[in-house]
């Protein structure tokens, strides 16, 4: 609702942040930097007085910046990094003068006096920077720091201090010249598995260290560095970028392959891999960990893991599959052997392991026969390391060893399922020593090994997924009652996969990783923390300090493996790729593409499942290699797979089978073609799409809308009076219809966050809605029509009215809205919530993003990955766009249905202030809030204006309306609106409220001519015309009236919402006054006031003024006249019928005066736009693909006149349709009109 209160505080809405380039594909997802000078793109708070804290950042208004005395400087990096600290002083005051640094991960530790922590105890000191004189300081690589987001710049002395540039050089993955150049991609139509994928990638970068900077453990708190040399070479991989800065064979095992699948970089592995062989014992045995770690905890005694042990042999056999390196394979063969027969002579006459070692990864319970093969006699990994060893022993055809190891592995699955299965649970016990302990690792372990057979591994798969919490993960019970491990969530996440439960792999997948690791606001929102806990608290039960927790930890970065391997189903089977296998395992997914290197070329595959078509794809694999290609087969059909190559054509029929494959496949580039869709009916006989459609049958009961198939409407264009069509007919009933829309948001709001609550009551208002159309009655075109409203409308059934705060929705409203009780009248069906920015903007602050509140989380747009959905109608504009419901109600007090109309390719409808009421509304300010529809055309805007227009006795503003009946809105949909009519045509080249990013104007002045040719199509004379006058420019006046809006709009909103509380229902939970509220604000911490300021909260606080004061009167009639002049005069004086502008443009100005616009989709954004992220970095604000919308404005009550132009307009560019999003539901309307009406048309 009010989303220009930003340009109060003079932040920008579209923040400076260029895009980094890389030539990868789909290098927007990279994280990692091109260059390594990184300059921090925010100041997320400045303590005390430092004169032009933004200069630390490029900005600000000179280069300087200046710290007074004690204060400090917390910079955002905006995503994890790693590296050492470079700043120039311009002066100091006196000898004795210094700046410390600080450094932490999480905000969860910013702070002027400590980092977060490297050791198990305490919290590290500052590094400080004695200033002698003037120049440049530069902090030495062994004082560099291996992960922080966040840096601060502190001064402790009385005296001044001018800094000028101050910049990170980024030191992590040395090997790499350009740390942007991945070998490996993935893209899916998962916008949260795209984000993971890539984290994960960036996350194993901030692992891989120079060599000579490892070990951050045993050092004192004021004096961390890193200087122990742990390896040999230029880049070896680590456990976590900021501790321990040692290897680790056990975390390989999960940041080995997904490094291979992304940069590719695999020497910091090989160097990893030869310092534990450096430390192998004579009779075999390898270290739990590289140097110095022994010496750390024992003081120089040998530590021996035996599932660590395993892992070291592991992470050689995946290093020669990635490489086809046999002549390293050759050169540590003896030892691998020799390793790999101290743990087989540890199988005893159970035919399993007897494990007596107790070291694992920080789990507990390792001992006996334990199914884990950490610490009991004998488990999974054992089996799984003898059977690679088996493979390795081939490609170097040693036979030696073939009988003994053959004999051993033989014992293993047998003896595992007698002694550790518990069909009771369906899991394996942890050990046979203790009951009714069943731990994640060693089930997980048991399908990836192959113990577990196809029955039991489904068996497990779904007694794990029964275990996890949400919405933080999934637990691992032998670490502690409380830990959840990203590490042997890794291995879960295998396990689904391979037990053929891909869709729960999936759902983990989004759930943990993107939702909590990546979204939560304590994590980096870019690399992967090492563990938590299963209540959400940022806390490891194996450490006594939470600050030491690592929060880019390779081990935690199985996904973008398992996505890689198993989702899009590439997986290299014989050296470097040699052999192949393709599977792909889409779990629901709509679109997959992946591709990785090895030395013998490139491998990719690219899969889209559709509803209609079934699997289709291609592959492509180096000449000269061989694979096999496995793919699913939907249940009960009876289909066939052609594959098409250079060797021809291949045709394999399937009839009963659950999967076809085909092997002996030669490398090279391949398409399939779709598999045959059948539907059964009952009668028995099955009929393929494709015949059925050529039959000349209709999926449509009436003849007035049969359509061919491909021809059937879908909910992201069908219009509202379509749907009523399919109701009236009988097609669909409204229950249907409700439930669709529910199954639609389900689909995607996972990764969207556009609607906040469901309505319970939604599924029965349509069950009576359609028994009143049976009986002869409908109450007109809304009858029967699901609509979602925003969170700040109070609403008296089942949802909650919050506008986005958990706090306020704890109280129930005393009334129920009249705009939506006007929806009820005209049988409009309330859906549910929409999400939005939290009090429609008002918690504001330096660091909420728009479209954010804690209810519904980050809403993002559909078109770009990680797209601002913009604010604060955020989730309506993204429903209304993606057809989650037929249409949506926003507001708007400066620019909240006109900003998220542009963002989300909609048509937006801001009406004058009074044509509808706001009486029920979560309120900003009585003199500009206005309630209006988000719709996916000008005819559905208009019906939803229609039934919601006129004058209500609750709100005083409606009273002056010029009419005791508003107009027919939807009479004015004309498409000769336009001609003759004079247009004036607004385009603003500078930024006139210290609010808009203009360095894509170009770019979309190409758009915006584009939609002035089509205005002229329209029959439109366009009248170029300027804002303003020579001795009052536009933005010198826009300045002045931003300077009076906080006046009247802070006493405004305080005094407006004491008398929304004072009217809800009294209760246990209920808030009392607007004090309570704002302590609830600030104390719950569901409302996350640790991590997101209430930045506009505290500084309406702080005016002390009555909203009807003099004061804040002339404030608003200085504003409001002084920007209704700015659009009234040249409509005057150029005798104008309508201004068109950018929706920006429109915002700025109407917003003051209260004038109506409406807003229309105009067109895309070209390839040349510079990709541009939020200051927060957390949504992209402008991008090539991302939608433009232009706005038609003109004075008070003009609503008529404006959606007649829009809707001529609209129906000549159609630009709407032109445009497809990114991420989209699945279900449709054929998934009733197909499934529910077949055997009736039959």
């Amino acid at each position: 609702m009010f989303r220009l209160l930003e340009a109060l505080l003079g932040a920008s809405l579209i923040p400076h942040g260029a895009a980094t380039v890389s030539t990868a594909p789909y290098s927007e997802y990279i994280l990692a930097p091109s260059s390594r000078t990184l300059t921090a793109p925010t100041v997320r708070q400045v303590n005390g007085t430092v004169k032009n804290a933004a200069a630390l950042t490029g900005q600000g208004c000179t280069s300087l910046s200046t710290f007074v005395g004690n204060s400090s400087v917390t910079l955002d990096f905006g995503k994890n990094i790693a590296g050492t600290v470079h700043f120039t002083v311009d002066s100091v005051s006196g000898p004795n003068d210094r700046i410390g640094f600080t450094f932490t991960e999480s905000s969860m530790w910013i702070s002027g006096e400590y980092c977060d922590a490297t050791q198990n105890a305490g919290l590290d000191g500052p590094l400080w920077f004695n200033l002698t004189k003037p120049g440049l300081y530069e902090a030495d690589k062994n004082h560099q720091r291996g992960g922080f987001r966040y840096l601060s710049i502190v001064h402790q002395t009385g005296g001044n201090v001018t800094l000028g540039q101050l910049t990170v050089n980024w030191t992590a993955s040395p090997d790499m010249e350009d740390p942007s150049a991945y070998a490996g991609y993935f893209k899916s139509d998962s916008e949260k598995l795209n984000r993971v994928w890539y984290a994960g990638a960036y996350t194993n970068q901030l692992c891989s260290i120079d060599p000579t900077t490892g070990d951050s453990l045993g050092l004192p708190n004021a004096d961390w560095h890193y200087n122990f040399t742990i390896a040999n070479g230029s880049s070896v991989l680590v456990d976590g970028g900021k501790r321990d800065r040692i290897v680790w064979p056990g975390d390989i095992a999960i940041s080995g392959p997904s490094m291979f699948v992304s940069t590719n970089r695999l020497d910091p592995i090989r160097n990893g891999i030869d310092a534990l062989l450096l430390l192998q014992q004579a009779d075999g045995r390898l270290s739990w960990a590289g140097v110095p770690f022994s010496d750390y905890v024992a003081d120089g005694e040998f530590l021996f893991s035996f599932t660590y042990h395993l892992h070291s042999l592991n992470d050689i056999y995946d290093y020669y599959m990635y490489t086809g390196d046999v002549d390293f394979l050759m050169s540590v063969w003896g030892q691998y052997k020799l390793a790999l027969d101290y743990s087989i002579q540890s199988i005893d006459q159970t035919g399993l392991a007897y494990v007596n070692s107790s070291l694992d990864w920080l789990r507990s319970g390792m001992g006996g026969h334990n199914i884990e093969a950490c610490v009991s006699l004998a488990n999974s990994i054992l089996y799984y390391t003898i059977n690679n060893g088996l493979k390795l022993a081939s490609a170097l055809n040693d036979t030696s060893i073939t009988t003994n190891w053959t004999t051993a592995a033989s014992t293993i699955p047998a003896a595992a399922n007698a002694l550790l299965w518990d069909p009771t649970a369906n899991l394996y016990r942890d050990n046979d020593t203790v009951t009714g302990f069943y731990p994640q690792d060693g089930n997980a372990w048991s399908i990836i090994a192959g113990i577990a057979n196809a029955t039991t591994a489904s068996q497990i798969s779904a007694a794990l997924a029964a275990r996890w919490v949400a919405p933080y993960g999934a637990p691992a019970p032998e670490a502690g009652a409380t830990v959840i491990s990203p590490f042997a969530s890794g291995f879960e996440v295998q396990a689904h996969f391979l037990s053929g439960n891909a869709d729960t792999a999936i759902a983990l997948v989004e759930m943990m990783w993107a939702d909590f690791m990546l979204d939560d606001p304590r994590m980096t929102n870019s690399t992967f923390i090492e563990g938590y806990s299963n209540d959400g608290r940022i806390s490891y039960a194996p450490y006594s300090n939470d600050a030491t927790i690592s929060h880019a930890h390779g081990w935690s970065t199985g996904p973008t493996a398992s996505l890689t391997f198993f989702a899009a189903g590439i997986m290299v089977t014989g050296a470097a790729g040699a052999t192949w296998n393709i599977a792909p395992r889409m779990g629901g997914l709509g679109r997959v593409e992946a591709g990785f290197k090895t030395a013998l070329g490139d491998f990719s595959v690219s899969w889209e499942d559709g509803a209609e078509q079934g699997l289709t794809g291609s592959f492509e694999t180096p000449e000269g290699t061989v694979g096999e290609l496995v793919l699913p087969v939907a249940e009960g059909c009876t289909t066939r797979v052609v594959l098409e190559g250079r060797e021809g054509v291949r045709e394999v029929r399937i009839e009963g089978e659950t999967t076809v494959s085909m092997a002996g496949i030669p490398g090279g580039k391949y398409t399939m073609s779709p598999f045959s869709r059948h539907v059964s009916l009952d009668s028995g006989i099955a009929f393929t799409r494709d015949v059925f459609q050529n039959s000349g049958f209709s999926l449509w009961r009436s003849a007035a809308t049969a359509l061919p198939l491909t021809q059937q409407p879908s909910l992201l264009d069908i219009s509202i009076a379509e749907l009523g069509g399919l109701l009236e007919a009988g097609d669909i009933t409204s229950q249907e219809l409700v439930e669709l829309y529910f199954q639609r948001i389900s689909e995607v709001n996972n990764e969207l966050h556009a609607v906040i609550e469901l309505n319970p009551d939604a599924s029965t208002t349509a069950e009576l809605l359609d028994a009143e159309r049976g009986q002869g009655t409908t109450r007109g075109p809304l009858h029967g029509i699901p609509i979602l409203v925003k969170d700040n409308y109070a609403t008296t059934d089942a949802t909650l009215t919050g506008a986005g705060s958990v706090c306020l929705a704890r109280s129930r409203p005393g009334q129920e809205s009249t705009v939506v009780a006007k929806l009820r009248q005209a049988g409009a069906v309330i859906l549910g919530k929409a999400n939005l920015s939290e009090f429609s903007g008002v918690r504001g602050g330096l660091n909420v993003t728009e479209g954010w509140s804690p209810r519904g989380g980050q809403t993002f747009g559909a078109y770009v990955g990680r797209q601002t959905a913009c604010g604060s109608s955020s989730g309506s504009g993204v429903a209304a766009s993606l057809g989650l419901a037929a249409a949506a109600l926003g507001t708007e007090t400066s620019g909240s249905i006109t900003c998220p109309a542009r963002f989300n390719n909609v048509v937006g409808v801001k009406p004058t202030v009074g044509l509808t009421s706001r009486f029920g509304v979560v309120p900003v300010t009585a003199r500009q809030d206005s309630t209006g529809p988000l719709a996916q055309s000008v005819a559905d805007a208009a019906l939803i204006l229609d039934a919601i227009a006129g004058k209500d006795p609750n709100d005083n503003y409606t009273s002056a309306q010029p009419w005791e009946v508003p107009p027919s809105y939807t009479s004015a949909l004309n498409t000769s609106a336009l001609e003759g009519k004079r247009v004036g045509v607004v385009w603003v080249d500078e930024d006139i409220s210290n609010a808009v990013d203009y360095v894509n104007r170009e770019q979309m002045r190409v758009v915006f001519d584009e939609a002035l040719a089509d205005l002229e199509a329209a029959g439109a004379e366009l009248v170029n015309i300027e804002l303003g006058t020579e001795e009052r420019p536009l933005r010198n006046t826009t300045l002045e009236i931003l300077a009076k809006v906080p006046v009247y709009v802070g006493p405004d909103f305080k005094e407006a919402m004491a008398r929304y509380i004072d009217d809800l229902v009294p209760g246990p939970d209920v808030i009392h006054n607007a004090t309570e509220l704002l302590q609830c604000l600030r104390e719950d911490p569901l409302e996350l006031s640790s991590e997101f300021d209430l930045g506009f909260w505290d500084e309406f606080a702080g005016i002390n003024i009555t909203a009807g004061s003099q004061e804040a009167w002339e404030a608003y009639v200085f504003a409001s006249e002084t920007a209704r002049d700015l659009f009234v005069t040249p409509l005057r004086e150029h005798h104008l019928d309508v201004l068109v502008m950018l929706p920006e443009t429109a915002v700025i100005i109407a917003s003051w005066p209260g004038l109506p616009i409406v807003t229309v989709p105009m067109g895309v954004l070209g390839d040349e736009t510079e990709t541009r992220w939020d200051s927060r970095h957390t949504t992209v604000t402008t991008s090539p693909g991302m939608p433009l919308g232009i706005s038609f404005t003109a004075d008070r009550w003009s609503e008529e006149e404006l959606i007649g132009y829009a809707y001529a307009y609209e129906q000549t560019s159609h630009k709407r349709k032109e445009l497809q999003p990114l991420t989209r539901p699945k279900s449709d309307l054929d998934t009733i009109l197909w499934q529910g009406r077949l055997g009736a048309e039959l």
